[in-house]
């Protein structure tokens, strides 16, 4: 219980600094009027005359009720509010008792003091300087009205000293507190200008001595900066140039056009004097120089330049042992090799190239300057000899691929023209013509004459009206799997030329009639196909349905002879001659 009562009379906290000065000193204010008030209304009624009691009851009972709702507001953070609430009320009780006051009352002229006083602590100098010009204008107007008998006093005025001394002390007192509070106020509000002036100047004797060193801290930072971004932009660089080899690498299936442009891009973007890219040899004793950027380059590969595996030069392990080998100084590498035609090589690495863990050749890089070769260099690199590792890879899987193709299409253009030759003969048709209104089989190859070899050949021929009355003629080939199986003749005796739409008609029209004389030929050789297998279905399902040898035979020998058209079948068992042993 007690503690309840002691949070609720102990001043509320607030963060904000200003809202917390009005509250620390309108906290006691309001207790000391509602304590004073509550304490001293006994007072006043027993100093009073009769004729005062209900009056002073009546302003000083609300008075308090009304300051009690602003301590109230006050708790619950609503400060500004408050204050307002209590200047309100306390301003008007002491308006009120000035007007009920005789003009000779002191206490009543003394509480306009007060007043100003709790607005100068409580609000801005606004509200005071309106409180100002209200108190003359009030005081004068009822100075005007009870000089002229306007307005009677409510309140009687005091004779003696000591009813007088009575009636103002109570005022005397709470302007004393008001002013002490204001003091208080005021020494608060020096001392923490006085405690900011210190952290202030704390702060600047730090940022001075921040600012000290903070030139040297830019300086060294911005170099940092200016170091990663040269960084950053030659990673980026390298992986521009890794992003555009892995596409050509994509699109470039010649390996003779693809290898000398990866060198040239590796030596552009990372700044190597010579770029090279060695194979190995199918026996495995040497690996071969294929491309080259650098002008020793271009000499080594005019002289067939190659290195034994495993045995010469930094190229020659790295072939032979399958791994990388970076040298930062070639003069104190022993592996190295002296190579004539770069003589100004300082740092060399060389990368295997591998498929399938089988190393088939090396990517080997020179720089001109010591320690040049640097992490980033490798990893890219690295990255790199991948692609061209599956680039040739690739190359050497298409160039196999496009063999096994062409085998593959000579194979099935013989098959195809094998077919129909076999085909002409088994059907005995050597084509047909339309003349005159009328259609008739070819019984012989018609004479087409030299000039439409070209037709033969697979490719349109055409001649144009002669002056002795020879038609304008047309020849298309007629095309299966790029194998000609035979040949379109049109004559024509009044055309003076054929335009492209008449060839483009011909050429689709053998398209079409080459594909379905083609299938044709397929439906003819599955019908035969099907009826063999009929045949032989049925000959086989009437053969077992019998169990004596005898009748299989016979059975066998009817259902042949009526497969072939009545020709006469023997079938005779296979008997073992006996030997000279066997007879005796």
């Amino acid at each position: 219980m007690f503690n309840r009562i002691r949070t609720f009379l102990s001043p509320p906290s607030f963060e904000d600094e200003e809202k917390q000065r009005v509250a620390g000193v309108l906290h006691p204010i309001l207790l000391i009027l509602i304590v004073g008030m509550t304490l001293g209304l006994p007072a006043l009624l027993v100093s009073t005359t009769a004729e005062n009691n209900l009056p002073v009851i009546l302003l000083i009972v609300p008075l308090i009720a009304v300051n009690f709702g602003a301590y109230i507001l006050l708790r619950k953070g609503r400060v500004r509010l408050a204050a307002i609430i209590a200047v309100l009320v306390i301003g008007l009780a002491i308006f009120g008792a000035y007007a009920g006051s005789s003009f000779e009352s002191v206490g009543a002229g003394i509480s306009f003091i007060l007043l100003i006083a709790l607005v100068v602590l409580l609000l801005d100098a606004r509200a005071v300087a309106w409180l100002t010009g209200a108190i003359v204008l009030f005081t004068l107007v009822m100075a005007i009205a009870q000089a002229n008998n306007w307005v009677q006093p409510v309140f009687t005025t005091y004779t003696d000293p000591i009813g007088q001394w009575i009636s103002t002390a109570f005022v005397y007192l709470l302007s004393g507190v008001m002013f002490v509070l204001a003091t208080r106020s005021l020494h608060r509000a020096v001392q923490n200008v006085r405690t900011s002036e210190r952290e202030l100047k704390t702060v600047n004797r730090d940022l001075v001595e921040l600012s000290a060193t903070l030139e040297e801290r830019v300086n060294l930072r911005t170099a940092e900066l200016e170091s990663a971004n040269a960084l950053s932009q030659k990673r980026a660089s390298q992986f521009e140039t890794i992003a555009r080899i892995s596409a050509e690498i994509t699109a470039t299936r010649d390996l003779q056009e693809l290898l000398p442009r990866v060198a040239e891009a590796i030596s552009r973007q990372f700044g190597f004097y010579h770029v090279g890219i060695f194979f190995n040899d199918e026996a495995g004793q040497f690996t071969i120089l294929r491309a080259a950027n650098s002008a020793g380059g271009q000499k080594m590969l005019a002289r067939n330049h190659q290195l034994r595996i495993g045995q010469q030069g930094i190229v020659g392990y790295v072939t032979g042992a399958g791994l990388p080998r970076v040298v930062q100084n070639v003069g104190e590498d022993s592996i190295y090799f002296n190579n004539p035609d770069l003589p100004e090589t300082r740092s060399e690495i060389a990368l295997p190239l591998k498929i399938g863990g089988k190393t088939i050749g090396a990517l080997d890089v020179q720089s001109v300057e010591i320690s040049a070769i640097t992490n980033e260099d490798i990893a890219s690199l690295s990255i790199l000899a991948d692609q061209v590792s599956i680039a040739i890879e690739n190359a050497r899987l298409y160039e196999s691929v496009q063999k096994s193709l062409e085998q593959t299409r000579a194979a099935y253009s013989q098959y195809v023209q094998a077919e129909w030759t076999q085909f002409a003969r088994d059907e005995k048709i050597t084509g047909y013509e339309f003349k005159s209104g009328s259609s008739r089989p070819l019984t012989a190859p018609a004479q087409l004459g030299d000039e439409f070899q070209e037709a033969r050949e697979g490719r349109i021929a055409q001649t144009g009206p002669e002056k002795n009355g020879v038609p304008a003629r047309l020849a298309a080939p007629v095309k299966l799997r790029d194998k000609v199986i035979g040949v379109l003749h049109i004559s024509q005796p009044e055309r003076a030329q054929w335009t492209e739409d008449d060839i483009d008609i011909a050429e689709a029209a053998m398209e079409r009639l080459a594909v379905s004389l083609e299938n044709a030929r397929l439906f003819d050789i599955a019908a035969s196909r099907a009826a063999r297998e009929r045949i032989i279905s049925e000959i086989s399902s009437r053969i077992s349905g019998n169990i004596r040898v005898g009748n299989i035979l016979q059975m066998a020998a009817q259902e042949l002879s009526q497969a072939f058209n009545g020709s006469e079948v023997l079938i005779q068992l296979q008997t073992p001659k006996r030997s000279a042993e066997d007879e005796e």
